[in-house]
């Protein structure tokens, strides 16, 4: 460690490695003055797991979601997850990547879900390793957007499970531990693009109102 001219203080890194107490000398040999800093080390590293928020979700036909896939720790390195059907495998019930990439420090990603023509309950995995994976449950149903809104609002909590994907679990992240969040939701930004259109289509009333203004005025003249 160096403490650079004209500064009074430096620091260094110190990694547990294992539970257990130690000392670590500091000492400037040409000056003869030294400290101990102590340093214990609790428990042991905790093992990577994976989790879907929420672990299922309802939406309908020719639908898109997006999930919030977690990491209990931040990734260490370079972490990809494979996605994969792991049960009612009918070609056209869901459409998602492949695979996904948590970057060293990631603990979230945004997966995104489309759903197609075809009715079912599915079961899409995310697998890290042998023993590090996680389910998620996915039921489509042949329902209409109205027909389904109208249902979440008479189930509660199931109703904000059907969001809960781009909704409650993503924003509350998105509170906690600011915007890192990375985003592989690919063909789910569709809701964004009809948020965008709503908002065009808001501008252009604000804009026929305004020329409605203009005639007025020119004819208290």
């Amino acid at each position: 460690m160096t403490i650079s001219a004209g500064k009074v203080t430096a620091s260094f890194d110190v990694i547990g490695v294992a539970s257990g107490e130690t000392i670590v000398m500091v000492e400037v040999p040409d000056l003869g003055v030294s400290v101990e800093v102590p340093v214990t080390v609790r428990g042991e590293p905790r093992e990577l797991e994976l989790n879907w928020r929420p672990d299922h979700i309802n939406m309908g036909t020719e639908q898109s979601r997006r999930v919030v896939l977690s990491l209990n720790q931040p990734a260490p390195e370079p972490l990809e997850v494979m996605l994969e059907l792991v049960s009612n495998e009918d070609a056209g019930g869901l459409s998602f990547l492949s695979s996904v990439l948590f970057e060293p420090g990631d603990r979230h990603v945004l997966v995104g879900i489309e759903s197609g023509e075809v009715a079912g309950e599915f079961k899409i995995r995310a697998t890290l390793s042998d023993d590090v994976y996680d389910d998620l449950e996915v039921k489509v149903r042949a329902r209409s957007d109205r027909e389904l809104d109208r249902e979440r609002e008479k189930d509660g909590d199931d109703g904000r499970d059907n969001r809960g994907g781009e909704g409650d679990g993503v924003n509350d992240i998105r509170r906690n531990e600011g915007d890192g969040v990375k985003d592989h939701s690919g063909p789910g930004d569709g809701e964004s693009d009809q948020e965008e259109e709503g908002e065009d289509e808001k501008g252009d009333g604000d804009s026929d109102h305004e020329e409605g203004d203009d005639h007025s005025g020119s004819g208290g003249g």
